[in-house]
C-alpha cells in the first residue's frame, strides 16, 4: 500500500494544508495579541480572552468589559467556531486519505464543504475585527496567524475538488472499496491478450484464431503423461482445462 493509502495526491496535499491551518489558528485563537497599543512606557497587547500589559514586566489578565462591543464579540463568536471546525475537519480528511473504505465522493464533499465554511468564518470574523480596531490601536501578529489559517483551509478546500469530481477515476482504488470477496472476484476473460507478447500455441486460450490455416501450423498441444498404478508404462492424454481440451475449446472459439 502507498503513503497514505491509495487517496490521490491532491487529498494528501489537502490534508497537510489543512493540519497547518488548524495548527495556526490554535496559535491565532490562544495567543493575547490581536491588537496592539502603546501608551508612554506602557504596551498593551489585547487578544480574544486575554489581555497583556507590559511596563517593566507583563501582567496577563482577562480581557476587560469596557474592550468588547458587538464587533469584538462577532469576532469572538466566528473564530471559534472556526477554531472548532479546525479540530475536527484534519480527523475527516485523514479518515479520507487513510481509509480505502471511507474514501468516498460523499466523505469528500463534506471534507471541502467544511473548509469553505471555516474559511468564510474566518473571514467575516477578520473583517469584523477590523472594523473594531481604530486608532491608536494596530492589529497585531495574532490576527497574522487567522489571516495564513484562512489562506491554507481555503487552498485545502480547493484541492479537495479533483475528489469531488466525478468524472476522476483516480479518486477510488476500485479493488480496495469492495466489501466482500464476491466483489473482489474478477470475470476473467478469454480474450486474446496481444500485449503480452509471448508465443502462442494449440493450447493457449488466449490464442486468435482466424482461419483453419492458422490452427494447423500452430504446434500440437502438449501431450500429459497419466501415470497407470503398478506399471511402468505411462499413457498420454492431450492437455486439459478444467477437463475440457484445449484444442476442442480452440476448435469451438475458430468455428471449426
Amino acid at each position: 500500500m502507498a503513503c497514505c493509502g491509495y487517496a490521490s495526491g491532491w487529498a494528501k496535499l489537502s490534508l497537510g494544508c489543512l493540519a497547518l491551518a488548524s495548527l495556526f489558528q490554535v496559535v491565532a485563537w490562544s495567543t493575547p495579541s490581536w491588537m496592539i497599543g502603546a501608551s508612554g512606557g506602557t504596551t498593551t497587547r489585547v487578544g480574544l480572552w486575554k489581555t497583556r500589559i507590559c511596563t517593566s514586566v507583563c501582567v496577563e489578565s482577562s480581557v476587560d468589559i469596557s474592550y468588547k462591543n458587538d464587533a469584538f464579540r462577532t469576532t469572538q463568536a466566528m473564530e471559534t467556531i472556526a477554531f472548532i471546525l479546525l479540530l475536527l475537519m484534519p480527523i475527516l480528511a485523514r479518515v479520507y486519505v487513510m481509509s480505502d473504505r471511507f474514501r468516498t465522493r460523499t466523505i469528500a464533499s463534506w471534507c471541502m464543504t467544511g473548509c469553505f465554511v471555516t474559511a468564510a468564518l474566518l473571514l467575516m470574523g477578520m473583517i469584523a475585527w477590523l472594523v473594531y480596531v481604530t486608532d491608536p490601536w494596530a492589529v497585531s501578529y495574532s490576527f497574522g496567524f487567522s489571516v495564513i489559517a484562512l489562506v491554507l483551509v481555503a487552498i485545502s478546500g480547493i484541492l479537495l475538488i479533483p475528489d469531488v469530481d466525478e468524472n476522476n477515476s483516480y479518486r477510488i482504488c476500485a479493488d480496495c472499496t469492495t466489501s466482500g470477496p464476491s466483489d473482489r472476484t474478477k470475470t476473467r476473460s478469454v480474450s486474446p491478450d496481444m500485449s503480452t507478447g509471448r508465443s502462442f500455441s494449440r493450447n493457449d486460450r488466449t490464442t486468435p484464431l482466424n482461419s483453419r490455416s492458422e490452427y494447423d501450423q500452430m504446434p500440437r498441444p502438449m501431450l500429459t503423461p497419466v501415470e497407470k498404478t503398478g506399471s511402468a508404462n505411462r499413457n498420454l492424454r492431450p492437455a486439459t482445462f478444467n477437463n475440457i481440451s484445449a484444442v476442442t475449446l480452440q476448435r469451438d472459439r475458430a468455428g471449426y
